[in-house]
């Protein structure tokens, strides 16, 4: 996850020195973004991606910080991300998310109550 400027992303980054293949994603509560109109369990890029270089990030926008918690979306979820090696082998790896952390953090807003960036 990354919060800036009251903007919540999400990034998926592969760590590893070699590529994963066959990476999956499964969130075990629905995740609502985009002022409560896009479903973020059902986008494709959850469920696989083919190839993950190392070192590659993908990062997309869940919601700006104040519509997600106006809403009451889930702010602790569990990710279980499962991939494979160049060889093979098949992992499974769980990082749990707690996005109130970010709940009270100060950031910019402009006249409509929308975050801005700065330029």
């Amino acid at each position: 996850m990354l919060f800036d400027d009251g903007v919540l992303s999400i990034l998926m980054t592969n760590i590893g020195d070699s590529a994963a293949t066959k990476v999956s994603t499964e969130l075990d509560k629905k995740i609502v973004g985009l002022a409560g109109t896009k479903e973020i369990n059902g986008l494709n890029i959850l469920k696989e991606i083919t190839f993950f270089p190392p070192h590659k990030t993908f990062a997309f926008l869940l919601d700006s910080a104040s519509s997600y918690f106006a809403r009451k979306e889930p702010t602790k979820f569990t990710a279980t991300i499962s991939y494979s090696d160049t060889a093979g082998k098949v992992y499974s790896e769980k990082i749990t998310h707690n996005l109130e952390i970010y709940r009270d953090l100060p950031y910019r807003i402009d006249e409509s109550g929308l975050p801005t960036h700065p330029t």
